[in-house]
């Protein structure tokens, strides 16, 4: 069996299970500021809404003039959202942006009685990652039909909020002429842009801690009115102060991340950039945890024991710690121990490792024996120590002449996206048992050999999702079963199971068919079937059978033809399971 994997890539996996994420967090930004001041506005009403969605949230500006509105997004997925105020004269001022997108939006109202707002503007900020790459916001307070922008380099564009690449570091005056033929507005800006390394704003942040409450305070590079947006690491966040107040359930340690937006009310230059760090916190009652390792009724020499704890914010599970497993010789057991534990609810996943003599016979499982971690039993710990005893799964041996191979990937079946590497592979029998385990390389490939021919299931062990199996069935006539891709989606895992149904299983008599006609499949294995029949032009004018359920074997269909006019029928025979082409009916009479 090909199982070949490194320590490295083990040890990575579960860090990948704790990081990776499949839903996005968006912090919207926006200012609203006065037309002829260009100072941020305070207490200013904002209606924040989604492009065809019912989303709607109302906020208010903070004394800098700024808001912010904080969502969850399907990871890969952007969004128009609009932001909307009323000015001097009641009338609606609007701005919008694309999630995930760098900026920010601007409203400009007036803030006296009938002043127009016929303004151009923009601001802009460098790269990340290279200082030469600028992004332009534009902020012009006009309903524009055209934009010309000049870089100061020879470049132009007419786009909207463009991005620009200098060639060479240096200061460049970008101008910016913005027209509105509906009201005979043109109206330009121009400001110098540097294209510098090293030329961008910075923030940081200090913590002291008091038992489980933790007093912040940070700190930016800048005098101009910002923002700050707290992510506590413990699942919580705010959108507070610069200096805040956090208290937390139970002591450990968490990544506290500070993202600020800075926005200059002249240039409306604007800077957004985000810091992590470590924080400690102590506090709240510990506890011990133990239990020992069983492989059958015996030890396992070499392994891993994983601790994941409940957060009962999101009701999702995080990596809290890991440990060796402990063998004592002279006594053939092994072991596991965590000490000084804060009480909660939590779960255990012993893993053995490659170093292991019993590593290719073995396979990892949680407390209570399951390789599902939705199935093993979560434990409540209190005011005391406790004992959970593991067993780890035992791979069945077999020998056989078929293979399995596939690829775990990111998004669905329709949406596929980019490979994951380092996910556990779970290959299981139609009788349940195990029959091999395995990770995904670096292009999310996996592969099984040397298997009897039957019936198999493939499950991705990912804490915090729900796990559908792939399923794929090898035989003789099809030993090798190739593209059984694993899925993982914003908080589920699927796949497409591929057990196929020959074309030649497919019978339709008679056909050519004036009356009626009877349609014979064989099936392998359980199924779901759907059979629509349509015309020439793409239209369905019938449909014979409708998610009916079908078990292994022979089954048919009747179909009348009768009142068809003369013609070629295409026959569409789908399954949750099966792949089937088309199929013709000719129709005479």
């Amino acid at each position: 069996m090909n199982r070949i994997i490194t320590l490295f890539s083990l040890l990575f996996t579960l860090g990948f299970m704790s990081t990776v994420n499949l839903s996005a967090q968006y912090v919207l930004t926006g200012m609203v500021r006065d037309s002829a001041t260009h100072v941020g506005l305070s207490n200013k009403t904002v209606v924040i809404t989604q492009k065809n969605s019912v989303y709607s949230k109302t906020v208010t500006t903070n004394n800098s003039g700024i808001f912010y509105d904080t969502l969850n997004l399907p990871y890969g997925m952007h969004k128009w959202f609009y932001a909307t105020t009323a000015d001097c004269n009641n009338n609606l001022v609007t701005d919008s942006i694309l999630s995930h997108q760098p900026g920010i939006i601007m409203l400009t109202v007036c803030s006296g009685p009938g002043q127009a707002l016929c303004q151009a503007g923009f601001s802009f900020w460098q790269s990340g990652n290279n200082f030469k790459k600028v992004h332009f916001l534009n902020t012009s307070s006009i309903s524009t039909d055209t934009y010309i922008w000049s870089f100061g380099d020879g470049d132009t564009s007419y786009q909207k909020s463009p991005v620009h690449i200098y060639s060479f570091a240096g200061a460049y005056e970008v101008c910016l002429i913005a027209t509105d033929t509906d009201i005979s507005c043109t109206s330009s800006v121009c400001d110098t842009v540097f294209a510098f390394p090293g030329n961008s704003c910075s923030n940081d942040f200090s913590y002291t801690s008091s038992n489980l409450t933790v007093y912040l305070q940070a700190s930016v590079n800048t005098s101009y009115p910002t923002s700050y947006q707290w992510d506590f690491g413990d699942g919580t966040s705010a959108d507070t102060n610069q200096n805040c107040l956090h208290t937390y359930t139970h002591g450990g340690t968490y990544q506290v991340c500070l993202t600020t937006t800075s926005i200059s009310p002249w240039s409306y230059d604007t800077c957004i950039t985000t810091k992590c760090k470590q924080v400690h916190v102590t506090g709240g009652p510990l506890v011990n945890i133990s239990g020992q390792i069983f492989r059958g009724t015996s030890y396992l020499d070499t392994g891993r024991v994983y601790l994941y704890e409940y957060q009962s914010n999101n009701g999702k599970y995080r990596l809290y710690d890991s440990s060796e497993v402990i063998y004592v010789d002279s006594l053939g057991i092994s072991y596991y121990y965590f000490d000084m534990i804060p009480v909660g609810k939590y779960i255990t996943k012993v893993v053995p490792l490659p170093s292991s003599v019993f590593y290719n016979t073995f396979a990892p499982a949680y407390y209570g024996n399951t390789i599902h971690w939705d199935a093993t039993a979560p434990f409540d710990l209190h005011s005391q120590g406790y004992d959970y005893p593991m067993n780890v799964t035992e791979i069945k041996q077999w020998n056989g002449l078929s293979s399995i191979e596939g690829k775990v990937m990111e998004g669905t079946a329709k949406l596929p996206g980019d490979p994951v590497a380092n996910v556990p592979v779970f290959l299981v029998d139609a009788d349940n048992f195990v029959l091999g385990y395995t990770y995904s390389n670096a292009n999310g490939y996996f592969n099984f050999s040397d298997l009897p021919y039957n019936k198999y299931y493939l499950y991705a062990d990912m804490i915090n999702y729900d796990v559908y199996p792939s399923t794929t069935t090898t035989s003789e006539a099809d030993r090798n079963s190739t593209g059984i891709n694993i899925y993982i989606g914003k908080d589920k895992i699927t796949g497409i199971d591929q057990t196929t149904t020959k074309e030649q299983k497919i019978l339709l008599s008679p056909n050519p068919v004036a009356g009626l006609t009877r349609l014979s499949m064989d099936l392998e294995s359980d199924e779901v079937i759907t059979i629509e029949l349509y015309d020439a032009l793409g239209k369905r004018i019938m449909t014979i059978a409708q998610n009916e359920y079908a078990g292994p074997g022979q089954h048919h269909w009747s179909i009348d033809a009768s009142d068809l006019s003369n013609g070629i029928y295409h026959l569409k025979i789908s399954g949750k399971h099966t792949r089937i082409k088309p199929t013709k009916l000719i129709v005479v009479h």
